[in-house]
């Protein structure tokens, strides 16, 4: 008798054997001649094999461990058993993937069943690869139920209890809390859409600048194919309105995906893609100007080389009535690469305002985002303040700087903070700076107020002191 590696374990001279195996595996007979070997050395072997012990799941790898809690979203997972199973016996169908529903309660009318599927045959070992075909998972509670029709290859039932006795169903629940941001996102499922079957993502107006629309989404591709892009991949459906800026996001949750996006008319003809302009391999589509009123498509899929599948974040960013910052590549990260921002006459003032995103940074760049002013007089009183959206998580900080790019100092007598008032000794080109101390990444957003004069009115300091608490306050450069 050999082993899956043709080492000897057993041998019995005389023609039989007995052997008890001291590990899993496969194992073979070797029959050799003491003598008489030729054209009538037939032989007829005989086997036995008898095996009382049941095979057990040791883990469950992607998911929490029984009881546990996790804050990322998942769409596969791999089941570990301690012995060899029969391959008839493991199908995706064994398992059973329950949601509890808004009550958290296990089978009553508002639970959800998920559809578990192979990711591919199982053919040998001891690990079942699963995926779960409507994934990610959303927050909440969940069961996993592996049904005890699955056998070892000796047709030993499942122990799913580990009693030492086969015949019971391995349960194993755990839950999914969520970030806030993943709760509010539409999830798709792994399975693909066409632009046919395309998911209507809402852009929800934010509570505090309702010029500022979001939509979010959580998705998978999966497979991942290499040289193709769109192989499996989601149509996402959003409605925009003539003179709307769109920026759209494709962050990798896992760190596994190097997403790939592009926006599209209704009749799916390409208007802008992007693989890279993001943090990391994040793609992303930056303040792309809306012609026309009507349906577009954001479609997501992967870098036509990778043949990584994962789990992405969608964030679809809507600037309308107002001004939205462009930075591609982390492009206005300095006074080279200022966006502008354009100063409208309003009485003895000229008022501006732009919105922005203080994302992420990556292994080579922290970002902040510089505008330029343009010309100004000196003797101007520059004021600057940053409003902060209810979607916000940015705590941020606002500078002004000279054609020379030093730092002007602020007379408020606070430098770190989200406010500013400067008065210009001389005349030049200026630039603001803004920066995070917080907060910044997916949900840095920000609302950048200026306004120049030659003499500012008492009502200033009581916009600034409370920014957002009537829209009077809010200088918005197209209105």
């Amino acid at each position: 008798m050999l082993d899956d590696a043709g080492k000897v374990v057993a041998e019995g001279p005389d023609g039989s054997l007995t052997r008890l195996l001291s590990a899993d595996g496969r194992y073979y007979a070797r029959v050799l001649a003491n003598s008489g070997s030729g054209i009538y050395g037939s032989y007829i072997l005989d086997l036995s094999v008898a095996d009382r012990t049941f095979p057990q799941v040791v883990a469950v790898n992607g998911l929490p461990v029984p009881g546990g809690i996790s804050d990322v979203p998942l769409y596969r997972f791999d089941v570990v058993v301690d012995k060899e199973l029969a391959a008839d016996s493991v199908r995706g169908d064994a398992s059973e993937l329950r949601h509890a529903g808004a009550d958290g309660q296990f089978g009553d009318a508002d639970d959800v069943l998920y559809t578990v599927s192979l990711r591919q045959p199982y053919e040998r070992g001891n690990t079942i690869e699963l995926i779960i075909d409507d994934g990610p998972l959303p927050h909440g509670k969940y069961r996993l139920q592996i049904s005890s029709s699955i056998t070892d290859v000796t047709g030993n039932a499942l122990d799913g209890n580990r009693d030492g006795n086969g015949g019971d169903a391995y349960v194993h629940e755990f839950s999914l809390d969520l970030p806030a941001d993943d709760q509010q996102s539409t999830f798709i499922g792994s399975g693909g859409t066409t632009r046919d079957t395309a998911v209507a993502l809402p852009l929800m107006p934010d509570a505090s600048v309702p010029e500022l629309l979001l939509g979010k989404a959580v998705g998978v591709v999966y497979p991942a194919v290499y040289q193709d892009y769109w192989r499996d991949s989601d149509w996402w459906q959003i409605q925009l309105e003539a003179g709307d800026r769109v920026s759209i996001r494709v962050d990798s949750i896992d760190v596994q995906l190097d997403p790939y996006v592009a926006l599209t008319r209704a009749n799916g003809s390409e208007l802008r893609s992007n693989d890279n302009a993001g943090p990391g391999n994040g793609a992303f589509i930056s303040s792309y100007s809306i012609t026309e009123s009507g349906t577009y498509y954001v479609h997501v899929g992967k870098y036509t080389l990778s043949t990584s599948s994962g789990m992405y974040r969608l964030r679809v960013d809507v600037a309308r009535g107002l001004p939205m910052e462009s930075d591609a590549e982390y492009g206005n990260d300095s006074m080279g690469g200022a966006n502008g921002l354009t100063l409208v006459q309003d009485g003895s003032l000229r008022k501006g305002s732009i919105i922005g995103l203080i994302m992420a940074g990556d292994s080579s760049n922290t970002d902040d985002d510089y505008f330029s002013l343009g010309q100004l007089t000196g003797g101007n009183t520059v004021q600057l303040w940053l409003e902060r959206p209810a979607s916000s998580t940015l705590d941020g900080v606002v500078r002004l700087r000279d054609s020379l790019g030093r730092i002007l100092p602020d007379e408020d007598g606070n430098s770190a903070d989200d406010r500013l008032t400067a008065t210009l000794t001389s005349d030049g080109v200026y630039y603001v700076e803004v920066l995070a101390a917080s907060g910044a990444g997916t949900s840095g957003y920000y609302l950048l107020h200026a306004q120049v004069g030659d003499t500012l009115g008492p009502g200033w300091q009581a916009s600034i002191a409370s920014p957002s608490s009537s829209p009077v306050n809010r200088y918005i450069s197209s209105r």
